[in-house]
């Protein structure tokens, strides 16, 4: 039993601290859709320019906040982590535009919105987290100082591993609404 705590503990550990932006799972979220999009919009058919560099600006700031957000600390990070939330919003609808433009297919952009909206729920559980436990509030002193305090990781995939059963791919649902007061 003994074994079975600490093994559990050692877990918890691995999972509630993160010292560097790329340890973030939000940040790696938006990293993979980062990459997705990029795949989708070097086609020869995506002609329009200023849609494309609006949607990459849009990737750039959501990857971007996270890590200065990181960098910064303190109610800076939940800010930065808002802005990057927000960005996935507008990368949503310039999906759209491209879709409308028959720049991207229904089954592209659907598969694109799908990972935005995982990036965002990422996000914005990071900053409901954040906001929701002064502890483990400013990542960057705190989590760099030992590695073991706070534990924002340990909320998104612990609330991952409880919505498994329920929904085929885990999410993070955010508690209280989509409308982060900071």
């Amino acid at each position: 039993m003994a074994d079975k705590n600490a093994l559990q503990d050692k877990e918890e550990d691995n999972m509630s601290s993160f010292r560097r932006f790329e340890d973030i799972d939000a940040w790696k979220k938006a990293r993979e859709l980062t990459k997705s999009i990029y795949r989708e919009t070097k086609t020869p058919t995506f002609t329009d320019t200023w849609l494309k560099d609006q949607i990459l600006r849009c990737l750039v700031s959501i990857t971007g906040c996270v890590a200065e957000g990181f960098e910064k600390g303190g109610t800076e990070f939940q800010h930065y982590l808002t802005v990057s939330k927000c960005s996935c919003g507008e990368v949503k609808c310039l999906l759209y535009m491209a879709l409308d433009q028959g720049y991207l297919s229904q089954e592209a952009v659907e598969r694109l919105i799908k990972q935005a909206e995982d990036a965002a729920r990422c996000i914005g559980g990071l900053a409901y987290y954040l906001k929701n436990n002064p502890s483990g509030y400013n990542a960057k002193r705190r989590f760099n100082s030992d590695g073991q305090n706070g534990n924002a990781q340990g909320y998104y995939q612990q609330n991952n591993r409880n919505n498994s059963a329920r929904n085929p791919e885990p999410v993070l649902q955010n508690t209280e609404s989509d409308d982060l007061d900071f």
